[in-house]
């Protein structure tokens, strides 16, 4: 096969699902390490697999002896430089793992918010059945074959949702990798062995959880007891309303643990969207474009090749500024790599010298980005191949080497390591930008021109007045009337890329938003019940409140007055959980504390509303009782 006009000879092929790095790799090419190759290139990644009996601690002991030891051989370019061992599912995982262990939380309180809500409505049933109950326990029926009678219908209950949701999950699971992309392995998910086990034993703990209690309570019913309430009861016994209660604030409370959770991340998310990056993604195009070392053989090649192409781009209808830069913001392409610098002049030891990103840039970049020039000029078409050598900095940068003076006109030196030390003349101060998306800090950056270090690699950007994809296929007709060999690495909009660092915040919100949605409709529909079985239970003492002269809104306020009780502790002591439960969160938090005032405040006002819509119905209900006609039945 041909790579890069060079021909190679396929020695293996490896099977479809090997995945490494990651499942975009397609080819591995040998790569021979010349044992006089420059040291202080940090850039490679190492896999190893431990020897039996091995732990990490003990792989990552032995490896930074070794490194001590190159530190001690070669400390102009080792030293301080040590190994870290991480297992390859984690390092595989990184930071979508905690996010997927809060969402798996926040699916264990929806399944309990769930069962609570069965739970209920068992006990509610349970109660209407307490005659027929006790007639079955006077007449000598054993508790034990009550209790798997009562058992039965909350674990029926629980095999029909489960096999529901086992089967919405065998869809979901083909639709994840369209809607959740950037999750690690996704295309490997499936609904395997291992997972239909994990469902069968949470449907087993759900009919336990939603069936045991009621069951074992309704078969321990004292049967004279029993009886003689059924015959004359107003209402229901105080314990009744206790366990009724208890489960009624216990769904408030995880409804509201999931709501502050949800209400946290969509300010977190609102926060990412409202950072300023530095730059303006709005209306670019990047371009990455790999040159090979076969046909561009000189540093004059190469500047022809991206001055022709930039001359074709700006002429494009709606093309207001091209530019390009070894790497861009939030892009994944393109070299990105820091080297030491320090003012000239200075002499700092080797672990004092502060690292920079160094970015290779061509005059307009600045311009397509839309990026801040503070102090001095951009780079332009003055800074050739044979101008002097200079460099522009960020704030950032400037602010540490030269604090509260200007930077223009200093003498910066470059470590460039292979390619030389020296100074460079600064030109220009160029405003910080947040480099890997808003959730990123301002670090160092150096721009030198591209002229003057004719890299092969760029990321195009292109600038325009409208959508940057109606400008793809123009964009890609002229890179290959350039080079039909040399087709970009993709064509991407920078505002996707900026909003792809944090496409799991949105996901996740949106996924949390939902779960909280459920379980809120759980727990009103809880209130509505119990609100609903006592207006039931003590219709003959409303019926007499009526008859002597109880006014409607007396009567509302009574039923409401209970529903507020119930809302108000489940809301407390929701509140509290959240707050003991916020230090979850703190890592996928941006820019809001989890103790957050305006979200506190949302829940209330989410629950208060709730609670109205909760209690309205049963509070109508009681005053559309008719006092004659409960009188009459006695």
């Amino acid at each position: 096969i041909t790579l890069e006009r060079r021909p190679f000879t396929v020695v293996g092929v490896m099977p479809e699902r090997f995945a490494l790095p990651d499942r975009g790799v397609q080819v591995w090419l040998p790569w021979h390490l010349a044992a006089d190759a420059p040291r202080d290139q940090h850039y490679l990644g190492a896999i190893a697999r431990l020897s039996p009996g091995t732990t990490v601690a003990d792989g990552e002991r032995g490896l930074r002896q070794v490194a001590d030891a190159l530190a001690r051989e070669s400390p102009a370019t080792n030293q301080g430089w040590t190994v870290r061992l991480v297992p390859l599912g984690e390092d595989t995982a990184g930071a979508a793992a905690n996010a997927l262990w809060m969402l798996f939380g926040a699916v264990g309180l929806l399944l309990l918010v769930a069962c609570a809500n069965v739970a209920l409505l068992t006990l509610m049933r349970g109660l209407d059945r307490s005659g027929e109950t006790a007639v079955r326990l006077a007449l000598g029926a054993a508790p034990a074959r009550l209790v798997r009678e009562f058992l039965l219908e909350s674990v029926l209950l629980a095999l029909l949702g489960g096999a529901l949701g086992a089967a919405v999950a065998v869809t979901a699971v083909r639709v994840l990798p369209v809607i959740a992309s950037d999750l690690p392995r996704i295309e490997d998910v499936t609904i395997d062995a291992r997972a239909l086990l994990f469902a069968a034993a949470a449907t087993a703990l759900a009919a336990l959880v939603s069936g045991l209690p009621q069951a074992w309570r309704r078969s321990r019913l004292a049967p004279a007891a029993a009886l003689s309430d059924t015959s004359r009861r107003t209402t229901g016994g105080r314990d009744r309303h206790l366990l009724r209660d208890g489960m009624v604030v216990a769904q408030v409370a995880l409804a509201v643990v999931l709501m502050a959770g949800s209400g946290l991340l969509v300010r977190s998310v609102r926060a990412l969207a409202a950072t300023d990056p530095g730059f303006d993604p709005r209306g670019v195009l990047v371009a990455p474009v790999f040159l090979d070392s076969q046909a561009y053989t000189t540093g004059e090649r190469t500047r022809t090749y991206y001055r022709t192409l930039f001359d074709r781009l700006a002429a494009l209808p709606g093309v207001v500024a091209v530019g390009g830069a070894t790497t861009v913001p939030t892009s994944p392409l393109g070299p990105d790599f820091d080297r030491p610098v320090w003012p000239e002049g200075t002499s700092p030891a080797a672990a004092d010298r502060p690292a920079a990103a160094v970015r290779m840039v061509t005059p307009g970049y600045f311009a397509a980005l839309g990026l801040r020039v503070a102090a001095g000029r951009p780079i332009d078409d003055r800074d050739a191949p044979t101008a002097p050598r200079v460099v522009m900095v960020n704030e950032a940068l400037a602010r540490r080497l030269w604090p509260g003076t200007s930077a223009v006109g200093r003498q910066l030196v470059v470590d460039y390591s292979t390619n030389g030390t020296f100074p460079y003349e600064v030109v220009g101060v160029v405003g910080d930008m947040r480099f890997g998306g808003p959730r990123s800090e301002p670090k160092p950056e150096i721009y030198l021109p591209h002229a003057q270090r004719s890299y092969l690699i760029l990321n195009v950007v292109v600038k325009t007045t409208g959508d940057p994809r109606a400008l793809m296929p123009a964009v890609q007709a002229a890179l290959r009337a350039v080079d039909p060999q040399k087709p970009a690495q993709g064509l991407y909009p920078l505002a996707d890329l900026v909003d792809a660092t944090y496409a799991r915040d949105r996901q996740v919100t949106a996924t949390l938003l939902v779960f909280a949605g459920a379980a809120t409709f759980l727990a009103v529909l809880s209130v509505y019940g119990v609100l609903s079985q006592r207006v039931r239970e003590r219709t003959r003492e409303i019926g007499i409140r009526m008859a002597m002269g109880a006014s409607a809104a007396g009567l509302v306020g009574w039923v409401a007055r209970v529903g507020a009780r119930l809302i108000g502790v489940g809301l407390a002591a929701g509140l509290l959980a959240a707050w003991l439960a916020s230090t979850a969160l703190e890592g996928l938090l941006f820019g809001v504390r989890p103790t957050d005032a305006l979200t506190v405040a949302a829940v209330v006002a989410a629950v208060g509303v709730v609670g109205v819509v909760a209690t309205v119905v049963p509070s109508w209900r009681a005053t559309r009782i008719d006092p004659v006609a409960v009188l009459r039945r006695g």
